[in-house]
């Protein structure tokens, strides 16, 4: 609309007869560079924009100064005058001419853009929701995954257990299972009773469950005496079998 309204014959005419220094032409040139200031910022990402616009600049500066030499026109003999008037007219239609080519190719440019970010976005909006479906689907299937692994981990687990209890429950020795008790240097002073089987009930009239969690020294005080501690220390430090 800015280039638009130097195309006009009222704005020229306006220029022809303006008593104030040219007023409108100052006034003309400033809104134009704000113009221009504004299109810069706008395609401040767009090098082909920015490339369109140097040469629009150029176009501007070159109708500014048309207009100020048909401005500045002071011929007295009427014919001459109107000549000359024509003439810079047919100038600066011209220049408007380029400045329209431009501006058509920055909008055509603009509304390429525009049709291809409404089919990206027209793309990403079908993508989304199929996208987000498919990750449900993948998660869903990762956690059945995860799931079964460690069902089936626990499953042999306690199949495991269940089999070493079996064992344990059904052999003729007397089995138990120790950790070390350390004093407040990390030396081990005595042993926790973890595990015992029925045996010690059957040998030592001892219940396994009641003796479980005590110390070995107050189930098993022979342990201190006939060398069996000594045994046990023995085979922690060293992680051997002791018989």
């Amino acid at each position: 609309e800015h280039y638009t309204r130097a195309d006009s014959e009222e704005f020229r005419d306006e220029l022809l007869g303006d008593e104030y220094l040219s007023h409108a032409l100052k006034k003309f040139k400033t809104e134009g560079v704000a113009v221009l200031d504004t299109l810069k910022t706008l395609t401040l990402e767009n090098d082909s924009q920015q490339a369109r616009l140097q040469p629009l600049e150029s176009l501007f500066n070159k109708m500014n100064n048309q207009l100020h030499v048909l401005d500045t026109l002071n011929i007295a003999n009427d014919q001459v005058f109107f000549e000359t008037k024509e003439a810079q007219k047919n100038k600066i239609d011209k220049t408007i001419a380029d400045i329209r080519l431009l501006k058509n190719q920055l909008l055509a440019n603009e509304k390429y853009l525009m049709q291809e970010r409404e089919a990206n976005y027209a793309s990403y909006k079908f993508m989304a929701p199929v996208t987000s479906l498919v990750l449900a689907f993948l998660a869903l299937f990762i956690c059945v995954l995860s799931f079964l692994r460690v069902y089936k981990n626990k499953l042999r687990l306690k199949q495991s257990e269940a089999f070493l209890r079996n064992i344990l429950a059904t052999t003729d020795n007397i089995i138990n299972y120790f950790e070390p008790v350390f004093d407040e240097n990390d030396n081990v002073i005595d042993f926790t009773v973890i595990y015992a089987n029925d045996c010690n009930r059957d040998y030592l009239d001892l219940d396994p469950e009641e003796i479980t969690g005590k110390l070995a020294s107050e189930t098993f005080p022979f342990f201190m005496t006939d060398g069996v501690f000594k045994g046990l220390l023995e085979a922690y430090h060293e992680q051997t079998k002791v018989n």
